[in-house]
């Protein structure tokens, strides 16, 4: 139909060098009219799939969502297909945002974890029908996808309140990513917690990153290198707050003894961390479980019970906070 040879319309399928802008044009009008699903061949008795996707999946934090992911869909008799995404700003082409979602075109459904989609991929998701939902996105302000998390601003508070009732009165915040929505949702139940209880919010004691260990060890080596060195941190996540405690046990000092750290996610990281994690709670592998399942909803043509789904946090008191000294 695109008038071009097997070996040409495979070169546009993949994305490859060498075609030209008119042809692959050609070739991409002749998928959508006829239909034709590259990802994998339809046979019968084939088991269905749901693709997930993200920018990474190497952290705790991720093989915890996947892991819950799995479990949900292993009794269904349901394939789960982990991928890499592509890079957001490619997908602001529209052309880009068919050729990787016709390639995902046999999917149950697409679940994006963490990160943020453009305006070209959700249309194109839903001009190709293709249940959407995102877990912990950049930006959850877009009322067509669906979007699941956990209540980061209680998160956030509690933590804060946690070390302000142990005495605590100078304490610090590393967050993520600035424009990060949990991670602002979070910082501002730790601003929440400072103005309730009477104390002072310092911005110098308030800083964003990325969530990393890198992150933490470098903020945290600044702050207690200066001449305000804060007695408690509260973290944007588990991996942050260990390289908080790695910054303080550089600085010479011990936590909690000097220092008290509260994370955010109790990953395995948390438990197997010395000293062990306080941290707050979130169901990483519910939040999978949910994504699963809201798909298979989407899938069947029913609303969701909304459009941004929160799941309780909670607090996790292990070894890493006590009474300052």
């Amino acid at each position: 139909m695109a008038g071009v040879s097997a070996a040409t319309a495979s070169k546009v399928l993949n994305e490859r060098e060498g075609i030209a802008e008119g042809t692959r044009r050609r070739v991409l009008d002749a998928i959508k009219q006829t239909g034709y699903r590259r990802s994998v061949e339809t046979a019968p008795g084939r088991r269905a799939a749901i693709v997930a996707a993200s920018h990474g999946f190497d952290s705790a934090y991720s093989a915890s969502v996947v892991d819950g992911m799995a479990r949900a869909v292993e009794p269904l008799g349901i394939d789960l297909v982990v991928t890499l995404a592509r890079r957001t700003d490619k997908h602001d082409d529209p052309t880009s945002a068919e050729q990787w979602l016709g390639e995902l075109v046999d999917a149950t459904g697409l679940i994006m974890l963490t990160g943020t989609l453009s305006d070209s991929m959700i249309t194109t998701a839903r001009s190709m029908s293709i249940p959407l939902v995102m877990i912990d996105p950049i930006d959850t302000k877009d009322s067509r996808v669906v979007s699941i998390g956990a209540t980061n601003w209680d998160g956030g508070r509690t933590a804060t309140e946690h070390l302000i009732s142990l005495g605590h009165r100078d304490i610090a915040w590393i967050g993520g990513l600035s424009r990060s929505i949990p991670s602002i949702e979070r910082r501002q139940g730790y601003v929440s917690a400072l103005q309730s209880a009477g104390l002072a919010v310092d911005e110098a004691l308030s800083v964003s990153g990325d969530y990393t260990f890198q992150t933490g060890y470098e903020n945290a080596s600044l702050l207690l290198a200066s001449g305000q060195a804060p007695s408690g941190f509260v973290c944007g996540n588990d991996e942050i707050a260990l390289g908080v405690i790695q910054a303080a046990r550089e600085a010479g000092k011990s936590v909690p003894g000097d220092v008290s750290v509260v994370g955010f996610d109790d990953t395995s990281a948390a438990r197997r961390a010395t000293p062990q994690l306080t941290t707050v709670h979130q169901p990483l592998a519910g939040m999978g479980a949910m994504a699963v399942e809201t798909v298979l909803s989407l899938s069947r043509g029913a609303a969701p019970p909304s459009m941004h789904i929160q799941l309780a946090t909670s607090l996790v008191v292990r070894e890493s906070t006590a009474a300052p000294r």
